[in-house]
């Protein structure tokens, strides 16, 4: 089945949950993560019992069409198992595959980041800003349906192989050299203003000696 055939199939599947525009987003999340999760692989995947997806977020119809998910279909050839977390300290091991998080979360994806770095764990965010913590990242470009954007670096980090047809699902890709450069910039700044600070110091210092 093509790729996009599937992803109407999948988005069919979840129909029956809701029927409000906000929740037509949440299949719409839902759907793309399946695709996600298709088009990467795990270390030692073929050893795992099953597939687990922990969402963390405020938006109850995202968590019940996982649920939806969860008793319809198989991931990998492999049964899904949905965690619904409360607090990041529920984040432990042994670790999810993905976790799922909420726009309401996204303050928080640095610590998250660091938490399961290395861990083998894919982020995928909504909305969020911090580019060099995304993985994967739902993004709403104006006057178009929701899309997405792929940080390859972040996830081969993670030890998680990218197959090629990810970016053919119609998201975009993080410039990473950038992203860097745009950082190296600021950190610079940085320093050329904590340069001038201490001068001024320096000179206050001096004359009261």
């Amino acid at each position: 089945m093509k790729t996009g055939h599937l992803f109407i199939a999948i988005c069919l599947l979840l129909l029956p949950i809701f029927s409000s525009a906000q929740s037509k987003q949440g299949k719409v999340k839902v759907a793309y993560l399946y695709k996600f999760i298709e088009n990467l692989e795990w270390k030692n995947q073929s050893q795992l019992p099953n597939f687990k997806i922990a969402y963390w977020g405020s938006e109850k119809e995202v968590l019940a069409v996982l649920k939806r998910l969860e008793a319809i279909k198989k991931i990998k050839g492999k049964k899904i198992k949905v965690i619904d977390l409360n607090s990041i300290s529920e984040i432990k091991p042994p670790y999810p595959q993905v976790l799922l998080m909420g726009n309401d979360k996204n303050k928080l994806l640095e610590p998250i980041f660091n938490k399961l770095l290395g861990e083998n764990t894919l982020i995928v965010s909504d909305g969020a800003d911090l580019q060099q913590f995304v993985m994967i990242n739902f993004i709403y470009p104006q006057n178009k349906k929701i899309s997405f954007e792929v940080n390859k670096k972040t996830i081969i980090d993670q030890e998680i192989t990218i197959i090629p047809k990810l970016l053919l699902l119609g998201g975009s890709e993080i410039n990473v050299r950038e992203l860097y450069k745009e950082k190296e910039a600021e950190l610079n700044a940085e320093k050329k203003t904590s340069r001038r600070t201490e001068k001024k110091v320096g000179r206050t210092t001096s004359k009261y000696r």
